[in-house]
């Protein structure tokens, strides 16, 4: 194990609807994710660890919800949607075989617009950076 976080959505922390709503996204999509890459995924995400390293989307992903909880200003948090939108986005870059990405380009891709939960297509060629 190279970094660990706390269980990201855990409930005393996240609405249960946080986390039905993340895995409802992901099942229904167009194209859906297949259910068991969504258990696989949505696991290793609560565990809040990685083996990759603490550059690995869901890692990272992961640190910064937890961040943004700790602030005291409301405009410096996270809203739900946002959390659900990072963690899509998270997880489509590790499905695509990113292995590493930075906060800005995480905190970049859920600014404008929520990130789409359909299952990935292709393998991403080159890291986000």
């Amino acid at each position: 194990m190279v970094g660990a976080t706390a269980p990201i959505m855990r409930v005393p922390d996240a609405p249960i609807s946080g986390v039905a709503s993340t895995i409802g996204l992901l099942l229904t999509a167009t194209p859906p994710w297949p259910e068991q890459r969504v258990r696989e995924k949505m696991a290793l995400f609560q565990t809040g660890q990685s083996s990759a390293g603490e550059s690995e989307p869901t890692f990272i992903a992961g640190q910064m919800i937890e961040k943004a909880r700790t602030k005291t200003e409301a405009k410096d948090r996270l809203s739900t949607a946002k959390e659900i939108g990072l963690v899509l986005h998270a997880l489509s870059l590790s499905e695509q075989g990113v292995r590493a990405t930075k906060p800005n380009t995480m905190r970049a891709a859920i600014k404008a617009e929520l990130p789409k939960a359909s299952y990935p297509d292709l393998p991403m060629k080159e890291a986000a950076e």
